[in-house]
């Protein structure tokens, strides 16, 4: 990519300092919030001005910092979770999953989990068909889709490790069974 076609990043705001695409944000507790516009975000994304648009509406992936407010031709501002959330989103569209399936997946880890941002602060599987939330204990997920049935899978490197040892053990034990046959004659 040519440095002058690379998306320009707003840089960290201060109080009340005046932004490139003219959005003004004050300094929240000290926290300096960094904006990102929907050319930049639509750039780092890989989102079309229309989804985002759409998800905005539809209220799936309001900007963090700043939304249209309903008003067209008004800017929008992306925060970087907003990032993470719009490209996770996408990904999954990229691999099928459909964008009601999300909707409900989201809708689910939003209603029953303690996150604010799920799509943010989750560990999330797909096999094209579902969605799943990987648990603390991460031999255990979640179906987002059928209200979090649980699912379990199998470690393969993990019983790979298992079944190694125990024919390293079952070799050992028959040498030793041999050792004993030998030194009884």
């Amino acid at each position: 990519m040519k440095k002058d076609h690379l998306p320009k990043i707003i840089p960290k705001i201060t109080s009340h300092e005046t932004l490139p695409c003219d959005i003004v944000f004050s300094q929240t507790q000290g926290v300096k919030l960094q904006g990102f516009t929907a050319e930049q975000t639509i750039a780092l994304t890989g989102c079309s001005a229309r989804q985002l648009q759409y998800w905005d509406e539809t209220e799936l992936a309001h900007p963090m910092l700043r939304t249209s407010g309903g008003i067209q031709g008004s800017p929008r501002v992306y925060g970087f979770q907003d990032l993470v959330k719009l490209r996770t989103i996408k990904k999954m569209l990229d691999h099928g999953i459909s964008l009601q399936k999300i909707r409900k997946a989201y809708d689910y880890l939003l209603e029953s989990s303690e996150m604010s941002k799920p799509l943010v602060e989750a560990k999330l599987v797909t096999d094209g068909e579902s969605i799943f939330k990987v648990c603390r204990d991460e031999r255990e997920i979640l179906d987002t889709l059928k209200e979090g049935q649980m699912v379990f899978f199998v470690d393969l490197d993990g019983i790979s490790r298992e079944i190694c040892d125990r024919v390293d053990q079952y070799e050992k034990d028959r040498q030793d069974f041999i050792e004993r046959l030998v030194a009884l004659d």
